[in-house]
């Protein structure tokens, strides 16, 4: 038998509120008009409170937070490539609601960490947003496994930035990543329309 998702359901009428709150939960936006780079390091930063830390990611990562609604930085962890020019972040939400919820999730974790990575740190180059799940094996056991990843490259969001390209939402935001990969046992349970403009499960 196929595993299939554990979708919790815990503080399920909270997370409703806030869905509904973007509207419904099917067109979570960040236009070109709100998506725009954060407030970059001074020239030259290297230390305190503007260098390229974990720390300082992470912290730049939650003040972002509030520009998508179905943002999700539960169990956060972020690495930084030792040349400086990668950022990976991983987290894993401790409510999922849904296989669309998910995939708007994943969408908007990626768009709040292009707003406050490339934003600040022209160095960086290519970040590595994924989202892991929770999901339940044939044995009934819960196993956590990568549920959605998008790779963005600084020329990518850069277009973004300056209008030159639409700036998609975090129902697009995969369509125009660098690349990305869901995991099959999302995919397929993703009706057409949520997968909106997404026609296969990796890119």
């Amino acid at each position: 038998m196929p595993r299939r998702p554990l979708i919790r359901v815990v503080l399920f009428l909270g997370l409703l509120a806030v869905v509904t709150g973007a509207g419904c939960g099917s067109r979570v936006t960040g236009t070109a008009a709100t998506l725009t780079p954060g407030s970059p390091a001074p020239t030259g930063a290297s230390v305190g409170a503007y260098a390229l830390t974990i720390a300082n990611v992470t912290r730049l990562l939650h003040d972002n937070a509030g520009f998508m609604p179905l943002t999700t930085l539960d169990n956060l962890r972020v690495t930084i490539a030792s040349s400086a020019d990668e950022v990976d972040i991983e987290a894993r939400p401790n409510l999922v609601l849904d296989e669309r919820t998910f995939l708007l999730q994943a969408g908007s974790d990626a768009l709040v960490a292009a707003k406050a990575i490339f934003g600040s740190y022209p160095s960086v180059q290519r970040i590595a947003v994924t989202l892991d799940g929770t999901f339940t094996d044939a044995a009934g056991n819960s196993i956590v496994e990568p549920g959605v990843s998008v790779t963005l490259g600084g020329d990518t969001v850069a277009a973004w930035f300056a209008g030159t390209v639409v700036a998609p939402d975090a129902s697009t935001v995969l369509c125009y990543a660098d690349s990305y990969a869901i995991n099959p046992i999302v995919w397929d349970v993703l009706s057409p329309s949520d997968r909106g403009c997404l026609t296969q499960p990796t890119r």
